[in-house]
């Protein structure tokens, strides 16, 4: 009875391993792993051996590596403390170690403190239903509010992909792949005239010691502005949020950083 159980256990796991090596059945295999998550796959690696080799090689293809867009090695202790943002007076010392020990934090290429280069740029179209609304009309209509959060979701992350991972990158359809939902704060943008600030998924692949390739889960934390000028001696509430005559607008990131903290004010401008 043992030994007919682990025939057929030998049997699924053979079937199972041909799905990466029939011809026809690899591509399939592949892109059922991209809508995995990363518990989903960390299991899926302990079916057998065929997949946990195709596994360890499917994450090093398709998904960025932390150096394709990070500046190693992580901020120090001793950075994270000083610069943890908000009133760290209120913060007891032994508190701001354990937040600091905690936190793994890492500097954007192009976007490291006081040595910028780089600002990503999404132009929104502006539609008729938004114009000649103040920021508190906006605020209110729940379905401009629910369009705008979305276009500038999705503007900030085709942005993204587009200006830091160009097709001449060779990184496109991996950060494709490793960046997810953009999650602006809607309503910081109203309240602080254009504002943009808040948190984006992105799925990398990390080497560890040993050798061994897993999936890591950490967030890209960002803040920017709109691209505009106000009207001086006006103020922000009575005037349009959108002018009649506005058809596009630019919003556009000027810091990141990338965390395993999806709050993470590291550096930040005006959380310091």
């Amino acid at each position: 009875s043992h030994r007919v159980m682990a025939v057929e256990e030998q049997h699924e796991k053979s079937v199972l391993g041909d799905l990466f090596i029939k011809q026809g059945f690899f591509n399939v295999a592949e892109n059922i792993l991209l809508y995995l998550d990363i518990g989903s796959l960390i299991t899926s690696r302990s079916v057998c051996q065929t997949w946990n080799y195709n596994i360890r090689e499917f994450i090093s293809r398709k998904f960025l590596k932390l150096e394709d867009f990070a500046l190693l090695p992580a901020m120090s202790h001793e950075h994270k403390k000083e610069h943890m943002g908000g009133t760290l007076d209120y913060w007891e010392d032994h508190e701001l170690e354990e937040m600091a020990a905690k936190l793994v934090c890492y500097q954007v290429k192009g976007f490291k403190k006081g040595e910028a280069k780089k600002a990503v740029s999404a132009n929104l179209p502006i539609p008729p239903l938004w114009r000649n609304k103040t920021g508190k009309q906006m605020w209110r209509d729940k379905i401009i509010r629910q369009q705008l959060e979305k276009a500038i979701n999705t503007g900030l992350r085709q942005a993204v992909l587009k200006e830091m991972f160009p097709a001449a990158s060779g990184l496109a359809n991996k950060a494709e792949n490793s960046i997810g939902k953009f999650d602006n704060n809607v309503g910081y943008t109203i309240k602080y005239c254009g504002g943009i600030h808040g948190s984006a998924n992105i799925n990398v692949a990390v080497t560890q010691d040993g050798g061994e390739i897993v999936l890591q889960n950490l967030w890209i934390t960002f803040l920017g502005q709109w691209v505009k000028k106000r009207e001086r001696g006006i103020s922000a509430r009575s005037v349009p949020f959108f002018h009649e005559n506005e058809e596009e607008v630019v919003f556009k990131i000027t810091y990141m950083n990338v965390s395993n903290d999806k709050f993470c004010k590291i550096d930040m401008p005006g959380y310091e």
